[in-house]
């Protein structure tokens, strides 16, 4: 990945050099696991389940993304979804549907960016 596409990442708060010392500097895999987010399942459960009502579903799919955002080291988006989980947790679903937009955001915003560089 070049400085660039780097940067781009760093602008949506995805901390690029963190993930890659997680992933013990094998860019190769970190490389894998960036581009396959989109395809991750867990998104579009917890919309459903947000949509629905269904705290249980919509917990276990938020604190799953949780997980994932935080070992690619995507900070922003990891945010939202730790605070949104919290509220899941505590079996606040207004709360958490509140934070649903900002969710869809940072997802698309990632989602987005993980394409155009994919592309480049």
């Amino acid at each position: 990945m070049n400085t660039a596409q780097i940067q781009q990442l760093e602008k949506i708060g995805v901390h690029y050099a963190t993930a890659l010392a997680r992933f013990m500097d094998n860019e190769a895999l970190l490389h894998r696991f960036l581009f396959q987010f989109p395809q991750d399942p867990n998104y579009s459960a917890l919309v459903c389940a947000i949509q629905s009502g269904n705290i249980n579903d919509a917990f276990r799919a938020a604190h799953t993304l949780k997980g994932i955002t935080s070992m690619l080291s995507m900070d922003d988006l990891f945010a939202v979804l730790s605070e949104q989980s919290e509220r899941l947790r505590t079996g606040d679903l207004s709360a958490a549907q509140a934070l649903q937009p900002e969710v869809d955001r940072l997802y698309t915003l990632t989602c987005q960016t993980l394409q155009q560089i994919s592309q480049a």
